[in-house]
């Protein structure tokens, strides 16, 4: 298990952010892996990824995302603070807030902050995180990254407010708020799964693979198959959760009603007979 971007520089004040490492010690489960089909063939829609070949769906339901916006004046009057100090020659101390980016259905929010002195604070930004709680103050915060060019671009949010965060050097990894333990995606898949497609957990963030994650939690993430022709796509599913169960499209199961039909009139015509 890999604990990355805990890169914090000492000396630094701060009046809000305290971090500490998450337990090396922890132990993540394996997630439960179900096959959707190939990459050429997977589409997602409105909560649901199909298998254009075979017509059977997988519920994927979306994390539910709010507006940062859309709200209130005040609503993020509590959020986290930092200070550090402004200006090329002389320095003054000035107390920065995070600005928040997204914001989940669960009070999760992720935003930026500055992170190290200068003319323009902001230019050095770190990713943090913090919580919105019932009475509408701010806590559980912490930091994600220590600057902007260490991770691609927004990370994604499940509403069981885990944070997916693809890393410059380090691919994929998934962020727990509850537990602070963040674990590369490659640790998460079972090794009997990566080793039919010649991987080993290292593999997984060095080839760049497509990661996502839904509301409960499930992640979606694509391997290579070893003669090159593609990438097949699966469903990881946290543990404690059952995994989704693909369910035939309308069109097949009209057909299998049919079929059904078919052989009870048969099976009628024959007594009747």
């Amino acid at each position: 298990m890999r604990h990355l971007g805990w890169k914090l520089a000492i000396g630094i004040a701060t009046t809000f952010f305290c971090l500490a490492a998450p337990p090396s010690s922890m132990a993540v489960p394996y997630y439960t892996a179900t096959y959707v089909g190939e990459s050429g063939a997977v589409w997602y829609s409105d909560g649901v990824v199909t298998n254009k070949a075979t017509g059977a769906t997988f519920p994927y339901a979306p994390t539910t995302y709010v507006s940062v916006d859309s709200q209130p004046a005040g609503y993020f009057d509590g959020l986290p603070t930092k200070q550090v100090d402004q200006g090329s020659f002389i320095k003054i101390p000035t107390t920065y807030q995070m600005r928040p980016e997204e914001m989940n259905g669960s009070g999760l929010v992720v935003g930026t902050i500055p992170n190290a002195p200068g003319y323009n604070p902001w230019v050095y930004q770190a990713l943090v995180y913090t919580v919105r709680q019932a009475d509408g103050s701010f806590g559980g915060s912490g930091m994600l990254a220590d600057e902007h060019e260490s991770y691609y671009g927004l990370p994604q949010l499940s509403d069981t407010n885990q944070i997916l965060i693809n890393r410059v050097h380090a691919g994929w990894n998934l962020y727990d708020v509850k537990t602070r333990v963040e674990t590369s995606i490659g640790n998460l898949i079972p090794p009997d799964l990566l080793a039919k497609y010649g991987l080993t957990r290292n593999d997984v963030p060095a080839y760049g693979a497509t990661v996502s994650i839904d509301g409960r939690g499930d992640l979606m993430v694509d391997l290579p198959k070893g003669d090159g022709s593609g990438q097949d796509v699966y469903i990881l599913t946290p543990p404690g959760l059952a995994a989704p169960a693909p369910v035939p499209e309308p069109s097949v199961l009209w057909i299998a009603a049919a079929a059904v039909a078919g052989l009870g009139f048969r099976a009628r015509r024959r007594r009747d007979g």
